[in-house]
């Protein structure tokens, strides 16, 4: 019993201790703007081209700013290019400096210091995003990347709006474009969801198991990693708590613990707030739509009962 007690008053103190620094933290960035444009192609993919205005407001903590890391909705993409001339290099990741997900990770050819102000523009093409509806309609979802320690002023989404048969969103403008907007204050946690629904007939062929709901199937070589990280991960966490309740408790002795990045700082986070903590090596880093879709699930299904309904 003594050493449950132990264990749970260390993982109490981490995840204190993670959330009082992240909460402490004084923000990076700034966002100005932060736009995307989606055009859907007949195959029922999307285009999706990327906009941001950013503006660096500490470059001392954590380094200047010299790569980003801006959540996509799943790992079902090609065609990734750098549009603008300040992009080095940019490439897909399944994971950024503190979590898993999908990532664009983009290397910039120089750095960003304090009170800089500099835009880039990035496009991917981008699959896995639709439900069919029984009635012979397709509901697309789509929640962009945000980051939770910058103030985003200004996000906006412009969807191409020929063939729409309904959508949520908060006004058509004068081409044609349906256009979602909104602001996200710094350490707000909302998030900005599309919806939109099509006739299917507007595409291609749409297969079954390309829906969203399938967009993080596990391969046989992916699971099998996973299944040997855990045991691994089992290893380490009963050997850090015989370490604790063995020799730092009741024994007249103490242990020390601490998190490290191994870089000369450390980010200590709790789970719910893993996506928030700027790396040390100067990059910055969002979040992806955080269940296992890439899309609010939710919202979607709930979208294409909904057709279900009227259809009745």
């Amino acid at each position: 019993m003594k050493k449950f007690f132990c264990v749970f008053l260390v993982i109490l103190f981490v995840c204190c201790f993670s959330i009082s620094v992240s909460a402490g933290k004084e923000p990076l960035d700034e966002i100005e703007n932060y736009s995307i444009d989606i055009d859907m192609l007949q195959n029922g993919n999307a285009k999706v081209t990327y906009h941001f205005d950013w503006k660096v407001l500490d470059s001392e903590s954590e380094g200047p700013l010299e790569y980003l890391y801006v959540g996509i909705p799943n790992k079902h993409i090609s065609n990734i290019l750098a549009i603008s001339d300040n992009i080095k290099d940019i490439s897909y990741s399944s994971s950024s400096d503190h979590e898993d997900g999908s990532f664009a990770k983009i290397y910039f050819h120089r750095k960003y210091y304090k009170d800089e102000e500099f835009s880039f523009d990035f496009s991917l093409v981008q699959g896995y995003l639709y439900i069919l509806n029984d009635d012979g309609t397709v509901t697309y979802g789509f929640t962009p990347g945000w980051f939770p320690e910058i103030e985003i002023k200004n996000l906006e989404i412009a969807w191409n709006g020929n063939y729409v048969k309904s959508h949520n969103a908060d006004l058509v403008d004068e081409w044609n474009r349906l256009v979602w907007k909104t602001s996200l204050g710094l350490g707000e946690t909302e998030k900005l969801s599309c919806e939109v629904v099509y006739p299917q007939s507007r595409f291609e062929e749409l297969p079954q198991d390309r829906q969203a709901t399938n967009a993080d199937d596990l391969t046989s070589t992916e699971t099998f990693f996973i299944i040997i990280a855990i045991i691994l991960l089992g290893v380490i966490l009963l050997m850090i708590i015989v370490a604790v309740c063995d020799d730092g408790y009741g024994g007249g002795s103490r242990s020390t613990f601490f998190i490290s990045s191994g870089g000369g700082s450390s980010c200590a986070c709790a789970s719910s707030c893993a996506c928030a903590c700027a790396c040390a090596g100067g990059g910055r880093a969002g979040c992806s739509a955080k269940n296992i879709y890439g899309v609010d699930m939710n919202m979607l299904l709930k979208a294409a009962e909904n057709v279900k309904n009227q259809k009745r």
